[in-house]
């Protein structure tokens, strides 16, 4: 009888064991997978706050790495799904929410700049009000790292249409970019706003150099959807962190075009960007004074209608919201 008991309780104390195993390993995989998740997020917040400052200016660097840029007339086949994709499908009908009636044509999607990787660019594409079939195109890129070609150079500084403070309705911007041109907003590198990869290993690679070689795959591969802009002159515009991004993508496009395996010569005929503020010192009104650029009675003036100003903020908060949308009607 005692024999049986013993058994009885070894079994029952074998199926626990067993148990217990189970359970810890299955909380060890999941600790794990919380880590992965942990580790992926961090490294993306890396990316955008401490990216690679190397500037390469040189032919090796048009020349290397670029493997993966379909420049030649191949099988539609051979790309991936989102490439597959034409203008007509990328086209936004009866235009976005909450927006008045408008005339010109708005494109949004993804293009692919990595097959391997999985890695695709978002873009929304406005064609010019007038004359869109003439008019030059511009690529807009936003600065950051990290910052929204959609939703801040779009709809805060340039774009058709900026946001109404009932945050639903959208209304014309009344000196917006496409009425003297096609501006297309582009979302770089993958991991800013809709851009995305499949490979979360990307997001910890990001940096100038990237960003760059990435822009000009998104360039190359637009042109495939869009042929009638090939032959349009180019101006690549920005601010802010883009005074990094804008001079190394033209730099390689120029490299580009001057190799004689290239297929595709890209129309670029200007750059433009309103150079980052890289600290206090930058930002401060005394930085231009310091360099005569401002006047003493000038810097005396702005720092006597500042203090002036102060109280009226204060008793009108309202007045802080109605200099935002006066400003970001002039933009």
């Amino acid at each position: 009888m005692e024999k049986k008991q013993q058994d009885s309780l070894f079994t029952k104390l074998h199926v626990l064991s067993i148990i217990l195993v189970i359970v810890t390993l299955f909380e060890f995989g999941h600790g794990e997978n919380k880590r992965d998740q942990v580790r992926m997020l961090m490294s993306l917040q890396h990316a955008k706050m401490y990216p690679q400052h190397f500037f390469e200016n040189s032919k090796p660097w048009a020349e290397a790495n670029f493997t993966d840029v379909d420049e030649g007339d191949e099988d539609m086949e051979s790309f991936s799904e989102v490439e597959r994709r034409t203008k007509e499908e990328d086209l936004i009908l009866g235009g976005l929410p909450g927006q008045p009636p408008s005339s010109f044509k708005q494109y949004g999607g993804y293009v692919n700049v990595d097959k391997r990787n999985g890695r695709s660019l978002f873009y929304y594409f406005v064609e010019s009000v007038d004359s869109p079939d003439t008019k030059p195109l511009i690529l807009w890129l936003n600065g950051g790292p990290g910052c929204s070609s959609l939703g801040m150079g779009a709809f805060v500084e340039l774009g058709p249409f900026g946001v109404n403070p009932d945050g639903k309705t959208l209304y014309p911007r009344r000196y917006a970019w496409n009425k003297v041109a096609n501006v297309s907003f582009l979302e770089s590198p993958a991991g800013v706003g809709f851009s995305y990869s499949n490979t979360s290993a990307d997001y910890g690679k990001s940096g100038d150099k990237k960003t760059a070689q990435d822009s000009y795959k998104f360039i190359v591969n637009w042109f495939k959807r869009y042929p009638q802009y090939k032959a349009r002159s180019l101006y690549i515009a920005g601010e802010s962190y883009a005074g990094f991004y804008i001079p190394e993508l033209a730099d390689l496009i120029v490299n580009r075009n001057n190799l004689r395996k290239t297929t595709l010569t890209i129309q670029l005929k200007g750059i433009m960007w309103r150079p980052r503020c890289g600290g206090f010192s930058d930002c401060n009104p005394v930085f231009p004074q310091s360099y005569e650029l401002d006047s003493d009675k000038a810097l005396a003036s702005m720092a006597g209608r500042h203090q002036r100003s102060r109280p009226q903020i204060k008793l009108n908060p309202s007045l802080i919201d109605a200099s935002y949308h006066k400003t970001n009607d002039l933009a």
